[in-house]
């Protein structure tokens, strides 16, 4: 599960939602199957993730962009988009975003009209930077159930340094406008986070995004990611560098959010950790499709699955490459997959046990390749 559906997860416990009844079906069987690890499954994923753009407008000095590159820069067409409608419909969740910016995705409002009465909990993540007023009306009438809004640094000279291309006026008057215009349209929907990445840089800034969250009526409040090196420039920025220096800006920032009532959250906390013995399902749960139709068991792997411009969605997903893939998730032996080894989005584990750094990386799922060290 990655970070961004564990934060849906968690929304979920304060915000009811009214599922279809073949998505509570589906779901019920995929819980059958994946508990017994079945490698062939009846069920179809419970969760879509669909990447609409692989660009972004952005080069933020924590995100893998800024040290990956693709060699095409694609858009999701209709038509690739419509091939996934059989499985949409019977999913709980559908997100339209995996590492991109889906705000500047060409086809982002004909994906939200096509699904929104579909009866999933529809999400994606942005840096918030290109929300007009009108990407504004497409989230409210469309019915968007929850926005997470990517802010690390809350100073202009800050923001710009860390969201290259970007500006925090922009930002801070492109939420006011969606705020204006939920209160147009009676809205509540999107609900709205702010995401800050858990790096030592932007760990301090903890109160202030309370703040901003507070101040911008965000009602969802605010989150904490963990965060993995890319490269050299983040040595010393991982919660494992300066473990008692993070937990006390975590125990601030709790206390700062109990005081002005702001859902308050930290992913994967190891100030918190459980022990309990743990699997991942995703690839049983999930489906993870790049703009050009290409298919991954997950938001990590870099082993395609398949194609929905060759294959059906019903061949790529009981196909033989994924069923091997799952059959090799949960087993602690070498003949575990390699991206489960050392996964970086690893939620199973306690933090980052597998590993905190994607530095000896040369590729990145879905097609990146390495241009900075």
């Amino acid at each position: 599960m990655s970070d961004l559906d564990l934060q849906v997860k968690q929304s979920l416990q304060r915000v009811s939602h009214q599922f279809s009844d073949a998505a509570l079906k589906n779901a019920q069987l995929n819980d059958q199957e994946k508990f017994a690890f079945k490698t062939k499954l009846e069920s179809t994923p419970i969760r879509m993730r669909i990447e609409l753009t692989n660009e972004c407008n952005l080069r933020c000095t924590f995100c893998y962009k800024s040290y990956f590159n693709n060699k095409d820069k694609l858009q999701m067409s209709l038509d690739v988009f419509k091939k996934l409608d059989p499985y949409m419909k019977r999913a709980k969740f559908l997100t339209f975003f995996t590492k991109s910016e889906p705000l500047i995705a060409e086809n982002l409002k004909p994906a939200l009209e096509m699904t929104a009465d579909y009866g999933a909990v529809r999400y994606f993540s942005t840096n918030g930077i290109p929300l007009t007023r009108e990407k504004s009306e497409w989230l409210v009438d469309n019915r968007l159930t929850f926005l997470q809004v990517s802010v690390n640094s809350f100073t202009p000279k800050e923001y710009a340094k860390v969201y290259r291309g970007g500006q925090l006026e922009v930002l801070e008057n492109n939420l006011k406008t969606l705020n204006d215009v939920k209160k147009e349209r009676k809205s509540v929907f999107p609900k709205v986070r702010i995401s800050m990445c858990g790096t030592k840089e932007s760990i301090v800034n903890i109160e202030d995004g309370i703040r901003f969250a507070k101040k911008y009526q965000l009602e969802e409040g605010v989150q904490i990611t963990p965060f993995y090196e890319l490269g050299e420039e983040h040595d010393g920025q991982t919660y494992e560098d300066s473990p008692e220096f993070f937990r006390s800006y975590y125990e601030r920032g709790k206390r700062l959010a109990n005081e002005l009532g702001v859902p308050f959250w930290i992913i994967s906390d190891a100030t918190n950790p459980d022990g309990e013995l743990k699997y991942c399902y995703d690839p049983w749960e999930s489906m993870s499709i790049e703009p050009n139709g290409e298919v991954f068991p997950c938001v990590v792997s870099n082993q395609s699955m398949g194609n929905v411009n060759k294959q059906s969605l019903d061949e790529i997903w009981n196909g033989p490459k994924i069923q091997e893939f799952r059959s090799k998730v949960n087993i602690p032996t070498d003949d575990q997959n390699e991206e489960c080894k050392n996964c970086l989005n690893c939620h199973v584990h306690k933090l980052k046990t597998a590993t905190n750094t994607a530095r000896p990386l040369k590729t990145f799922a879905g097609g990146y390749y390495r241009v900075k060290n």
